[in-house]
């Protein structure tokens, strides 16, 4: 029956690990393809003017990236900490007395000593854990501006 109640708990520990299993993309997989980049707005043809708006830059402005083309850095900064700590204290006693048997209405005794017995114990445990996690992810994505939305 041990047996039986020890491969039971194997084969159910397997199942459950098997489901933290996940497969690594396929190289040709198109859902990790690159996304095509859509036409880039052409300059206007000059018109013989100074001031052409489709290439004009300002220069007193913040310097963003606003028109599509413009190539943008995304810094990527995350920290996360956390910390657990928990105590538990446990006592326990038990004490359990048999009397002694009777025969025809008289205790059963050996040598004249009644046959009764008495068992006794008692347990303690404490304890006290702690727990501190702290992660940390940087790192910098370079992407292209793809297509603008007008708020409005």
């Amino acid at each position: 029956m041990k047996h039986l109640t020890r491969l039971g708990l194997v084969v159910s520990a397997a199942w459950m690990m098997s489901g933290c299993v996940t497969k690594a993309p396929k190289p040709d997989n198109p859902f990790y393809a690159p996304i095509p980049m859509a036409s880039l707005e052409t300059p206007k043809p000059i018109n013989g003017a100074i001031y052409n708006p489709s290439t004009s830059m300002n220069l007193y402005g913040d310097g963003r990236a606003h028109r599509v083309g413009d190539i943008l850095t995304i810094d990527l900064t995350e920290r996360t900490q956390s910390s657990k700590s928990s105590s538990t204290s446990l006592d326990k006693s038990t004490n359990v007395n048999v009397a002694a048997p009777t025969i025809m209405g008289e205790p059963l005794s050996v040598f004249g000593r009644p046959l009764s017995a008495g068992i006794g114990g008692s347990s303690a445990f404490d304890g006290d854990s702690s727990s501190d996690m702290s992660n940390r992810l940087s790192g910098n994505i370079t992407v292209s501006v793809q297509e603008i939305y007008l708020m409005g």
